[in-house]
């Protein structure tokens, strides 16, 4: 096995538990929340706690990323959300709650702005979009199994059961860490972070991370409710549509991938991916049945697919490998206000509109204005990646 494929093995098996965990765990954590007789504008407070955390350290995390060991950062972060997993197994009240999501939020964050900028500085120029891709296929297989499986246990052992399991795949994934390349630390001013981010391309692509976060907001606090409560499905069946769509994110954006390789300008399409993604979610207030409901995630997700592609291509061709921590941690900080925004927003929404549909509609329409604002900006797309 050569030593790119040995990297691509490791780093997308610790992508793949680490997202497979999160999205067994808080997947199901609204049902659970509303379970314990909290309240929606409470769920939408608590599930955006999360999203704090991130937005509140993800950049400083990033710095520290290129300033200290990555690999060590990591792992501090795996540490981090075994605590948390068994906290929430032990607290039921809102105050403990609290507690223990913002100390996932922070491990959660540690770990992922170290994954990703340390994948990034090991990545060379040639064949960047097949192995982004292969490497966002791991994360989002684990979003298309997590939720499958969590379902299972959900039904098995209680809404609790989720948090014993996670705590154990946390520690698998603190020995798998181990096998990590690690990057050694660098020493630069802190104004060359500035000068990187001050850049016209760099502006236009911080507005689309900002309206994906919207978007992944308003999915985070409110899609399972609506699958449940408006559209009446079971469990089982909303675990199999989120298997359904992360399969098919998995394996549409490799096909993304492929695809840049061979022409750099498919990235205008970035817009027709927006165009879709907001279509789908906008639509999906129409579902009533299993089928439907399938069917309009899988045309919003093939448009997040390439999206949440062309997103990490630009993150890893436009920024300097030896500053891509900072710069990753700004956009992170970019995308997690946004998911705040999102979830704070949706949580209010459902709390006073009736159903769980209103999130859908506004965070659809949003995405689609936006679209139609970006095509124009193709040729700028054509010169951040040369």
């Amino acid at each position: 096995m050569t030593e790119s494929k040995k990297l691509l093995l490791s780093f997308s098996s610790c992508n793949f538990i680490f997202y497979f965990t999160s999205w067994m765990v808080f997947f199901y954590l609204p049902p659970y929340l509303k379970d314990l007789g909290i309240s929606d504008t409470r769920i939408g407070i608590l599930i955006s706690i999360f999203s704090l955390a991130t937005l509140l350290l993800v950049a400083f995390f990033g710095l520290l990323s290129d300033r200290f060991s990555p690999k060590r950062l990591m792992q501090l972060g795996i540490f981090l959300l075994l605590g948390s997993l068994a906290g929430l197994y032990s607290v039921q009240e809102f105050a403990g709650v609290f507690f223990f999501l913002l100390t996932a939020g922070f491990g959660s964050t540690l770990f992922m702005v170290s994954i990703f900028s340390l994948y990034y500085k090991h990545l060379g120029r040639e064949g960047k979009g097949k192995r982004i891709g292969a490497f966002l296929l791991s994360a989002h297989f684990g979003f298309s199994l997590g939720p499958l499986s969590g379902g299972f246990i959900v039904e098995q052992f209680g809404g609790r059961g989720i948090f014993i399991f996670g705590s154990g795949l946390m520690f698998l994934l603190l020995i798998l860490s181990t096998i990590l390349k690690d990057s050694p630390p660098l020493r630069f001013s802190i104004r060359h972070y500035r000068g990187d981010l001050r850049r016209q391309e760099v502006f236009l692509l911080i507005f689309i991370v900002l309206i994906m976060g919207i978007h992944f907001g308003a999915e985070r606090t409110s899609l399972y409710l609506f699958l449940d409560n408006d559209v009446g499905l079971t469990v089982k069946e909303i675990s199999q549509i989120f298997c359904f769509v992360g399969l098919w994110l998995g394996i549409f954006s490799l096909i993304c991938g492929y695809l840049f390789d061979r022409n750099r300008r498919v990235i205008i399409l970035i817009s027709l991916g927006l165009f879709l993604s907001g279509a789908g979610q906008g639509l999906l207030v129409f579902a009533n049945s299993y089928l439907s409901a399938l069917m309009l995630r899988l045309l919003h997700t093939t448009g997040d697919s390439f999206v949440i592609l062309s997103q990490a291509v630009m993150i890893s061709t436009i920024f300097p490998n030896r500053r891509m921590g900072g710069n990753f941690g700004f956009l992170e900080t970019v995308g997690m206000g946004g998911t705040f925004l999102g979830a704070i927003v949706s949580g209010v929404l459902n709390e006073y509109i009736p159903g769980y549909a209103s999130p859908f509609i506004l965070t659809g329409l949003l995405t689609v204005i936006f679209s139609l604002y970006l095509f124009p900006q193709r040729r700028l797309f054509s010169r951040m990646l040369k």
